[in-house]
Parts: C-alpha cells; sequence; structure tokens
C-alpha cells in the first residue's frame, strides 16, 4: 500500500490508502456494511479544471477476480456510491466510483461550466483512467477485462463512455439512463406541479400510494406484464381506462392526477 501514495497522478491526487476487512462504515450517511473481504481502498482527488473537485474510490479486493468494474452513480450525486462498491468486491471485483464533481452541491453548479463538464462526461472518464492506473500499480499487472455497470444517472454515464470513449471498457451495462436531461427534468416539475397543490397539502397518502402501486403492478401483471403497457402508451389504448377503472374504486377524486401524471 505504501507505494501507492506516493504514485504520481496527472491534476490529481491519492489522499487515502487504508486496508479494509470485515466492517466498513459510511461517515457521511452512517450505514455499516457487514462481511467486507479483505481489501484496500484508495481515495482520489482530482481537479482537471480550474473549479473542479472530484472524488473518487477504487476497491482493491486480495481475491481480485481480474476484472476492473466501474460503477455509476444515481440522481445528482455528489457521494460515493458505496452500496455498490461493497456489492461488487464481495464478488472479486476491483471497482471504483466517483461522485461526479457534484459533492459541493446544486449551487456550486451554477455558471460553473468545470462542473457540468466533470458531471456530464470528465468524472467517469477520470476515474476509468486513474483507476486502472491505480490498479496496475498495485497489483503489477493489467486487468484481464473491465466492465461499466450504471442505472438512472449511472445509465447516462455509460451512454456518455460509449459516445466519447469507447475503448474504456470491453462491456458497458446501460440500466434505464436518465440521458434526456431537459425532458426528464421537465417531467419530474410536471409531476410536482400536479401533485404539491399550492397549500401545501399532500394529495396522497402513504397506504393510498400503496394501494394505488398495487392495483397498477397487479393489472398489468395479468396482462403479460409491461409488454401491453408500453403497447398501450404507443397508441393511447382502452387499457388505461379500464386500468382508471379498477382504481376509481380505490380513490375517484383522484383519478384526474394520474391520469396527468401517468399518461
Amino acid at each position: 500500500m505504501e507505494k501507492l501514495k506516493g504514485l504520481k497522478l496527472n491534476k490529481s491526487r491519492i489522499t487515502s490508502v487504508k486496508f479494509l476487512k470485515d466492517v466498513f462504515v459510511d461517515e457521511k450517511s452512517g450505514v455499516t456494511y457487514t462481511e467486507i473481504l479483505e481489501l484496500c481502498a484508495v481515495k482520489i482527488e482530482s481537479m482537471p479544471g480550474e473549479k473542479s473537485f472530484i472524488r473518487i474510490e477504487l476497491w482493491l479486493p486480495s481475491n481480485w477476480n481480474g476484472i476492473f468494474l466501474g460503477l455509476g452513480n444515481s440522481g445528482m450525486a455528489g457521494n460515493i456510491y458505496y452500496r455498490e462498491l461493497v456489492k461488487y468486491v464481495k464478488q472479486g471485483y476491483a471497482a471504483a466510483n466517483t461522485d461526479l464533481g457534484a459533492s459541493k452541491g446544486r449551487e456550486y453548479g451554477i455558471n460553473n461550466p468545470d462542473v457540468w463538464k466533470d458531471f456530464g462526461w470528465r468524472a467517469t472518464h477520470l476515474m476509468t483512467v486513474l483507476g486502472k492506473t491505480v490498479l496496475r500499480e498495485y497489483y503489477g499487472k493489467k486487468e484481464d477485462y473491465s466492465y461499466f455497470v450504471g442505472r438512472s444517472t449511472g445509465g447516462q454515464q455509460a451512454f456518455s463512455l460509449m459516445q466519447r470513449f469507447p475503448d474504456d471498457y470491453n462491456g458497458i451495462i446501460a440500466g434505464v439512463p436518465a440521458n434526456n436531461r431537459v425532458y426528464l427534468h421537465t417531467y419530474f416539475l410536471w409531476n410536482y406541479v400536479h401533485l404539491h397543490p399550492k397549500n401545501g397539502t399532500a394529495l396522497f397518502s402513504d397506504q393510498q400510494i400503496t394501494a394505488i402501486t398495487n392495483c397498477a403492478v397487479d393489472f398489468f401483471h395479468s396482462r403479460n406484464y409491461g409488454a401491453e403497457y408500453h403497447a398501450a402508451l404507443n397508441r393511447k389504448a382502452p387499457i388505461f381506462t379500464r386500468l382508471f377503472g379498477r382504481l376509481s374504486k380505490i380513490m375517484t377524486d383522484m383519478i384526474l392526477i394520474l391520469l396527468r401524471i401517468w399518461i
């Protein structure tokens, strides 16, 4: 581990090299992870732009399977996704994750193109390049294969890698990619407006949300899972009329709101 502390990285620096085993506590969230196999945890800070501040963490297990795994983040990022690191390191992968340069909050991105560049693509690419550099120094050899796995914001990261850096990974898994940000956040705003009346009261109780979800899942589960749902979206089929007819037995006054946010 000592040789890593002196490793020179371009516009980046290793801030911590620690040995972990059995238990790991995420200091920020307070979550404790157990059954952690023996590994070396490396923290990196990268400043590729004048106003950049990217955090990267790389976990290197002693029982390494020869594969480097880049892991996507979620939402606005800003934190290291330890749950995913724990999940994959337990399986023998050397895994890396980045906060996408968003740890200083959404306000730091205002009039700061470096943050948008870091969030959009640069942090993920740097996580990959720096992660492989440190991995090769630590193990004394190259990885056999490298893969990237991400969903939502991680899916956006995956799409960006495919377009900009197709040689970074041997394979990429992109789940529910949040790649069309304008459309996506307009949708979020649309839902917020219809679900938050001016008086601030909650439109749906937890019990109602559960009932709505169960009703919809049961309805489509009995109709070839999601296949008919997606077909219905494409042709505005009467199937939604039947679904909302069933939902109206739960709550008649909320159907219009559900129509606005579902269709």
